[in-house]
Protein backbone atom coordinates (compact mmCIF):
# COMPACT_ATOMS: atom_id res chain seq x y z
CA UNK A 1 0.00 0.00 0.00
CA UNK A 2 1.30 3.18 -0.94
CA UNK A 3 -0.21 6.40 0.74
CA UNK A 4 0.21 10.01 -0.11
CA UNK A 5 -1.03 13.57 -0.56
CA UNK A 6 -2.28 14.30 -4.26
CA UNK A 7 0.69 16.51 -4.43
CA UNK A 8 3.19 14.16 -3.52
CA UNK A 9 1.92 11.77 -6.47
CA UNK A 10 1.57 14.90 -8.99
CA UNK A 11 5.56 14.98 -8.03
CA UNK A 12 6.26 11.19 -8.22
CA UNK A 13 4.42 10.69 -11.23
CA UNK A 14 6.51 13.30 -12.53
CA UNK A 15 9.21 12.30 -12.30
CA UNK A 16 8.89 9.34 -13.66
CA UNK A 17 7.73 10.45 -17.03
CA UNK A 18 7.52 13.58 -19.24
CA UNK A 19 4.08 14.52 -19.08
CA UNK A 20 3.08 17.73 -18.12
CA UNK A 21 1.41 19.11 -14.32
CA UNK A 22 -2.26 19.51 -15.67
CA UNK A 23 -2.12 16.17 -18.00
CA UNK A 24 -0.47 14.17 -14.26
CA UNK A 25 -3.43 16.15 -12.50
CA UNK A 26 -6.22 14.88 -15.18
CA UNK A 27 -4.85 11.53 -15.17
CA UNK A 28 -5.32 10.99 -11.22
CA UNK A 29 -8.71 12.68 -11.23
CA UNK A 30 -9.34 9.80 -13.88
CA UNK A 31 -8.48 7.21 -11.54
CA UNK A 32 -9.45 8.61 -8.18
CA UNK A 33 -12.82 6.61 -6.82
CA UNK A 34 -15.66 8.38 -6.39
CA UNK A 35 -17.61 7.74 -3.07
CA UNK A 36 -20.96 9.59 -4.14
CA UNK A 37 -20.77 7.59 -8.07
CA UNK A 38 -23.12 4.85 -8.17
CA UNK A 39 -21.65 3.56 -11.33
CA UNK A 40 -17.38 3.94 -9.14
CA UNK A 41 -15.81 0.75 -9.04
CA UNK A 42 -12.61 0.30 -7.06
CA UNK A 43 -11.37 -2.27 -9.35
CA UNK A 44 -10.99 0.26 -12.27
CA UNK A 45 -10.19 3.45 -10.08
CA UNK A 46 -6.89 2.74 -8.40
CA UNK A 47 -6.51 6.00 -5.91
CA UNK A 48 -8.64 5.47 -2.94
CA UNK A 49 -9.10 9.15 -1.08
CA UNK A 50 -9.26 8.76 3.19
CA UNK A 51 -10.74 11.13 5.29
CA UNK A 52 -7.13 12.61 6.05
CA UNK A 53 -6.59 13.89 2.24
CA UNK A 54 -4.58 10.96 1.22
CA UNK A 55 -4.56 8.57 -1.55
CA UNK A 56 -3.94 5.03 -0.97
CA UNK A 57 -2.61 3.21 -3.90
CA UNK A 58 -2.62 -0.52 -3.57
CA UNK A 59 -0.13 -2.67 -5.77
CA UNK A 60 -2.39 -5.77 -5.40
CA UNK A 61 -5.16 -3.75 -7.20
CA UNK A 62 -3.13 -1.69 -9.34
CA UNK A 63 -1.66 -5.38 -10.67
CA UNK A 64 -5.11 -6.84 -11.43
CA UNK A 65 -5.54 -5.45 -14.62
CA UNK A 66 -3.29 -2.85 -16.88
CA UNK A 67 -4.35 0.74 -16.77
CA UNK A 68 -4.71 1.16 -20.44
CA UNK A 69 -7.50 -1.22 -20.54
CA UNK A 70 -9.25 0.08 -17.17
CA UNK A 71 -9.11 3.47 -18.78
CA UNK A 72 -11.07 2.38 -21.62
CA UNK A 73 -13.71 0.56 -18.90
CA UNK A 74 -14.12 3.82 -17.21
CA UNK A 75 -14.10 5.46 -19.83
CA UNK A 76 -17.12 3.24 -21.39
CA UNK A 77 -18.99 3.86 -17.49
CA UNK A 78 -18.86 7.55 -17.36
CA UNK A 79 -18.82 9.47 -20.60
CA UNK A 80 -20.47 6.74 -22.90
CA UNK A 81 -20.85 9.13 -25.55
CA UNK A 82 -16.96 9.25 -26.14
CA UNK A 83 -16.88 6.08 -25.52
CA UNK A 84 -18.70 4.93 -28.63
CA UNK A 85 -17.11 7.32 -30.68
CA UNK A 86 -13.26 5.44 -30.08
CA UNK A 87 -15.39 1.95 -30.46
CA UNK A 88 -15.83 3.37 -33.72
CA UNK A 89 -11.99 3.33 -34.48
CA UNK A 90 -11.48 0.00 -33.20
CA UNK A 91 -13.58 -1.57 -35.26
CA UNK A 92 -11.72 0.36 -38.48
CA UNK A 93 -8.70 -1.41 -36.61
CA UNK A 94 -10.32 -4.70 -36.66
CA UNK A 95 -11.50 -4.37 -40.80
CA UNK A 96 -8.00 -3.53 -41.18
CA UNK A 97 -6.43 -6.34 -39.59
CA UNK A 98 -8.94 -8.63 -42.21
CA UNK A 99 -7.49 -6.76 -45.24
CA UNK A 100 -4.38 -7.24 -44.21
CA UNK A 101 -4.43 -10.70 -42.68
CA UNK A 102 -6.84 -13.22 -45.05
CA UNK A 103 -5.82 -14.92 -47.92
CA UNK A 104 -5.04 -13.23 -51.22
CA UNK A 105 -7.76 -14.59 -53.16
CA UNK A 106 -10.72 -13.27 -51.33
CA UNK A 107 -11.64 -9.20 -52.12
CA UNK A 108 -12.58 -7.18 -49.50
CA UNK A 109 -14.67 -3.63 -50.40
CA UNK A 110 -12.15 -1.10 -49.86
CA UNK A 111 -13.50 2.25 -51.58
CA UNK A 112 -16.17 3.12 -49.64
CA UNK A 113 -18.60 5.97 -49.79
CA UNK A 114 -20.60 7.63 -46.94
CA UNK A 115 -23.53 6.13 -47.94
CA UNK A 116 -22.30 2.68 -47.28
CA UNK A 117 -20.20 3.49 -44.19
CA UNK A 118 -23.94 4.09 -42.08
CA UNK A 119 -25.47 0.98 -43.70
CA UNK A 120 -26.45 -1.32 -40.59
CA UNK A 121 -24.62 -4.89 -40.42
CA UNK A 122 -22.30 -3.98 -43.03
CA UNK A 123 -19.11 -2.66 -42.00
CA UNK A 124 -16.92 -5.19 -44.53
CA UNK A 125 -17.92 -7.05 -47.62
CA UNK A 126 -15.64 -9.66 -48.18
CA UNK A 127 -16.14 -11.84 -51.82
CA UNK A 128 -14.91 -15.19 -53.13
CA UNK A 129 -14.96 -14.72 -56.90
CA UNK A 130 -13.96 -18.64 -57.20
CA UNK A 131 -16.75 -19.67 -55.37
CA UNK A 132 -18.75 -16.90 -55.79
CA UNK A 133 -19.71 -16.84 -51.93
CA UNK A 134 -20.10 -13.57 -50.45
CA UNK A 135 -19.39 -12.10 -46.46
CA UNK A 136 -21.76 -9.59 -45.63
CA UNK A 137 -19.83 -8.40 -41.42
CA UNK A 138 -20.80 -6.44 -38.85
CA UNK A 139 -18.48 -5.53 -36.48
CA UNK A 140 -18.42 -5.17 -32.60
CA UNK A 141 -15.82 -4.14 -30.20
CA UNK A 142 -15.93 -5.85 -27.26
CA UNK A 143 -14.75 -4.70 -23.76
CA UNK A 144 -13.74 -7.62 -21.34
CA UNK A 145 -16.37 -7.77 -19.00
CA UNK A 146 -16.33 -7.18 -15.46
CA UNK A 147 -19.84 -6.98 -13.79
CA UNK A 148 -23.46 -6.96 -14.00
CA UNK A 149 -23.85 -4.31 -15.83
CA UNK A 150 -21.32 -5.08 -18.20
CA UNK A 151 -23.11 -8.00 -19.33
CA UNK A 152 -26.44 -6.43 -19.34
CA UNK A 153 -24.52 -3.65 -22.10
CA UNK A 154 -22.89 -6.79 -23.10
CA UNK A 155 -26.59 -8.54 -24.36
CA UNK A 156 -27.86 -4.79 -25.14
CA UNK A 157 -24.99 -4.75 -28.05
CA UNK A 158 -25.52 -8.28 -29.22
CA UNK A 159 -28.58 -7.74 -29.70
CA UNK A 160 -28.21 -4.40 -31.61
CA UNK A 161 -25.74 -6.37 -33.95
CA UNK A 162 -28.24 -9.39 -34.82
CA UNK A 163 -31.00 -6.74 -35.77
CA UNK A 164 -28.44 -4.92 -38.07
CA UNK A 165 -26.91 -8.23 -39.71
CA UNK A 166 -31.05 -8.85 -40.28
CA UNK A 167 -31.46 -5.48 -42.00
CA UNK A 168 -28.16 -6.04 -44.15
CA UNK A 169 -29.92 -9.28 -45.25
CA UNK A 170 -32.61 -7.62 -46.26
CA UNK A 171 -31.02 -4.67 -48.49
CA UNK A 172 -28.29 -7.35 -50.11
CA UNK A 173 -31.33 -10.18 -50.86
CA UNK A 174 -33.34 -7.11 -52.61
CA UNK A 175 -30.71 -6.11 -54.82
CA UNK A 176 -28.34 -9.13 -55.25
CA UNK A 177 -27.91 -8.25 -58.89
CA UNK A 178 -26.14 -5.02 -58.32
CA UNK A 179 -24.28 -5.84 -54.88
CA UNK A 180 -21.24 -7.13 -56.12
CA UNK A 181 -21.14 -4.07 -58.82
CA UNK A 182 -21.34 -1.07 -55.95
CA UNK A 183 -19.03 -2.55 -54.13
CA UNK A 184 -16.35 -4.11 -56.07
CA UNK A 185 -17.06 -2.05 -59.29
CA UNK A 186 -17.92 -2.40 -62.73
CA UNK A 187 -16.31 -5.42 -63.84
CA UNK A 188 -19.45 -7.32 -61.41
CA UNK A 189 -21.93 -6.08 -63.73
CA UNK A 190 -24.58 -8.77 -63.55
CA UNK A 191 -22.73 -11.31 -61.29
CA UNK A 192 -24.68 -12.11 -58.73
CA UNK A 193 -22.99 -14.30 -55.23
CA UNK A 194 -24.45 -18.16 -55.15
CA UNK A 195 -23.58 -18.12 -51.34
CA UNK A 196 -24.42 -15.13 -48.35
CA UNK A 197 -23.43 -15.35 -45.40
CA UNK A 198 -24.47 -12.56 -42.72
CA UNK A 199 -22.81 -12.32 -39.19
CA UNK A 200 -20.81 -10.43 -36.63
CA UNK A 201 -16.96 -10.71 -35.84
CA UNK A 202 -16.22 -9.64 -32.54
CA UNK A 203 -12.70 -8.74 -30.50
CA UNK A 204 -13.54 -11.10 -27.22
CA UNK A 205 -14.66 -14.20 -26.16
CA UNK A 206 -17.51 -14.29 -23.17
CA UNK A 207 -20.44 -15.54 -25.17
CA UNK A 208 -23.24 -14.58 -27.90
CA UNK A 209 -25.78 -12.95 -25.73
CA UNK A 210 -28.35 -14.46 -23.67
CA UNK A 211 -30.88 -14.03 -26.46
CA UNK A 212 -29.11 -15.73 -29.30
CA UNK A 213 -30.76 -18.53 -31.01
CA UNK A 214 -28.21 -21.16 -31.81
CA UNK A 215 -26.52 -21.46 -34.22
CA UNK A 216 -25.65 -18.02 -33.81
CA UNK A 217 -24.65 -15.67 -36.07
CA UNK A 218 -21.23 -14.49 -34.80
CA UNK A 219 -17.53 -15.30 -34.44
CA UNK A 220 -14.28 -14.39 -32.83
CA UNK A 221 -12.13 -12.29 -34.70
CA UNK A 222 -9.02 -14.56 -34.25
CA UNK A 223 -10.84 -17.59 -34.94
CA UNK A 224 -11.75 -16.16 -38.45
CA UNK A 225 -8.70 -14.71 -39.30
CA UNK A 226 -7.03 -17.93 -38.79
CA UNK A 227 -9.55 -19.81 -41.02
CA UNK A 228 -9.35 -17.09 -44.16
CA UNK A 229 -5.88 -17.61 -44.29
CA UNK A 230 -7.06 -20.50 -45.84
CA UNK A 231 -8.00 -21.41 -49.46
CA UNK A 232 -11.15 -22.78 -48.04
CA UNK A 233 -11.61 -20.29 -45.42
CA UNK A 234 -15.04 -19.08 -46.63
CA UNK A 235 -16.31 -22.87 -46.48
CA UNK A 236 -14.63 -23.09 -43.12
CA UNK A 237 -16.34 -20.08 -42.06
CA UNK A 238 -19.93 -20.87 -43.35
CA UNK A 239 -19.16 -24.23 -41.60
CA UNK A 240 -18.57 -22.63 -38.06
CA UNK A 241 -21.56 -20.41 -38.05
CA UNK A 242 -23.66 -23.13 -38.77
CA UNK A 243 -22.27 -25.13 -35.66
CA UNK A 244 -25.10 -25.86 -33.07
CA UNK A 245 -22.56 -27.13 -30.98
CA UNK A 246 -22.18 -23.29 -29.16
CA UNK A 247 -23.05 -22.46 -26.30
CA UNK A 248 -23.62 -18.85 -24.34
CA UNK A 249 -23.80 -17.65 -20.71
CA UNK A 250 -26.74 -18.14 -18.55
CA UNK A 251 -25.77 -18.40 -15.07
CA UNK A 252 -24.26 -15.41 -13.66
CA UNK A 253 -22.60 -15.56 -9.63
CA UNK A 254 -21.76 -12.88 -8.19
CA UNK A 255 -19.04 -13.38 -5.19
CA UNK A 256 -15.96 -11.23 -3.45
CA UNK A 257 -12.75 -11.10 -2.67
CA UNK A 258 -12.05 -9.42 0.58
CA UNK A 259 -8.83 -6.88 0.97
CA UNK A 260 -7.62 -5.25 4.48
CA UNK A 261 -5.60 -2.35 3.28
CA UNK A 262 -4.46 -0.51 6.24
CA UNK A 263 -7.18 -0.66 8.14
CA UNK A 264 -9.84 -0.50 5.81
CA UNK A 265 -11.68 -3.64 4.37
CA UNK A 266 -12.22 -3.45 0.79
CA UNK A 267 -14.37 -6.16 -1.19
CA UNK A 268 -13.82 -6.33 -5.31
CA UNK A 269 -16.65 -8.50 -6.55
CA UNK A 270 -15.53 -11.55 -8.83
CA UNK A 271 -17.79 -13.51 -11.11
CA UNK A 272 -18.20 -17.33 -12.04
CA UNK A 273 -20.10 -17.84 -15.63
CA UNK A 274 -21.78 -20.95 -16.24
CA UNK A 275 -22.25 -22.07 -19.65
CA UNK A 276 -25.54 -24.11 -21.21
CA UNK A 277 -25.00 -27.35 -22.37
CA UNK A 278 -24.69 -27.23 -26.29
CA UNK A 279 -28.13 -27.22 -27.72
CA UNK A 280 -28.82 -29.60 -31.19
Amino acid sequence: MIKLRKEEWIELIGSLCDLGREKIVSIIEFFTYNYEDINADLSLTYFLPSKDNFLLLSEGIFNIQRPAVNALRILAKRQNKAYEKEQNRFEDIQKRKIIDKINSKYLVAKNITREQQIRPGMDAIVYDKEKKHLQVIELKYKLPIESTSDLINLDAMLNKAYNQIKIAEEMVEGNKTFILEEYFGESFKGIIPDFVDYFVITNYSVGTGRNCILPSPIILESHYLSMMKLNNGMYNVHYALSDNGKGYIQHVEKRYARYLLSGYKIMVPEYLFKINAPRV
